[in-house]
């Protein structure tokens, strides 16, 4: 059997027809390709899907969807990140343009809302735990760290707070996604598009708090060799396995790597997959919780969640 290491870098001939019938589909009727070629490309994929008992250490298992496209009413701005806050049972939600963090629950309720001043775009947001939270201003390459509003109306300025600049290689690409690691002190960094780069930031803490310089590793091997991803919108990052989640929205699907970069799962969010009724269109965001529940949104401001079938 081909090993995990090495199942996604090159494509088996088995799922040469799926994508080949994808592309047919698309040059034979370009204005009815939507879930047809979704399901294409995703039956495509399915082969590499490892079985039950090489998944038991994934973090993804199998999904049945519980809130599907539930709109988020009132945000005139769209979402561009969500995080997940085990000390109060909630999501995090970020949306830019203008620049507002949310209170949401694990269904999908606006529990309050929160202007942001100050900030230049708003593209990512993680939980740092303690109260804090990490929020990436996307045309600055900065992180800013934010205390966690105290009352439903609180309106939080960027002024004074902890902020680090990262010196990021293709400066003009914006970070589209953060996910960290609190027992390492680690940050998971992507950015930009067609092909996206992910970066792992070593000593975070220190960097913010200006004792040390962060250490900047280049993982650009781990997604370099992803035949069927390789454009990624969000990362995050699972302490129970050690393993990274990667968002894709061009491939409409959820990617699973270990410590090492190499691929052990994947969630379709194609139609037909986990009793999605329709493809999640353009997701931008997702979070996990510690019962393993899954949360994505779109920019087109739905919220999904998932929960282990």
């Amino acid at each position: 059997m081909t090993p995990a290491s090495r199942i996604l870098s090159f494509p088996r001939p088995g799922w040469w027809a799926g994508i080949l019938l994808a592309v047919a589909l698309v040059l034979a009727a370009p204005g009815y390709v939507g879930r047809m070629v979704d399901r294409a490309f995703a039956y495509a994929i399915s082969a590499l899907q490892p079985k039950s008992t090489e998944r038991a250490q994934a973090s993804l298992p199998d999904y049945r969807v519980r809130v599907e496209a539930r709109p988020l009413d009132g945000i005139a701005g769209r979402l561009s990140g969500l995080a997940w806050d085990a000390g109060r049972s909630r999501l995090w939600a970020v949306a830019d343009a203008p620049a507002e963090l949310l209170a949401l629950s694990a269904d999908g309720e606006i529990l309050s809302r929160h202007p942001l001043e100050g900030f230049d775009g708003v593209s990512g947001i993680a939980s740092l735990g303690d109260g804090r939270l990490l929020l990436v201003e996307k045309g600055r390459h900065t992180l800013v760290v934010m205390p966690a509003p105290q009352s439903p109306d609180e309106v939080l300025s960027r002024r004074g707070r902890q902020a680090l600049r990262l010196e990021l290689p293709n400066s003009d690409q914006t970070i589209e996604g953060i996910g960290y690691d609190r027992a390492g002190d680690r940050l998971f960094v992507v950015q930009g598009h067609a092909p996206s780069r992910l970066h792992e930031v070593r000593g975070l803490r220190a960097g913010l708090e200006g004792r040390a310089a962060v250490q900047l590793i280049d993982r650009a091997a781990w997604i370099g060799d992803k035949f069927v991803a390789r454009d990624f919108a969000a990362v995050k990052y699972d302490a129970r396995t050690g393993h990274i989640l990667l968002l894709s929205d061009a491939s409409r699907l959820i990617l699973e790597l270990d410590d090492q970069g190499r691929f052990v799962a994947y969630q379709p969010l194609a139609a037909g997959f986990s009793g999605l009724h329709e493809t999640i269109p353009h997701a931008v965001a997702m979070s996990m919780d510690d019962e393993r529940n899954l949360y994505v949104a779109s920019t087109a401001n739905r919220f999904h969640a998932f929960e282990p079938d």
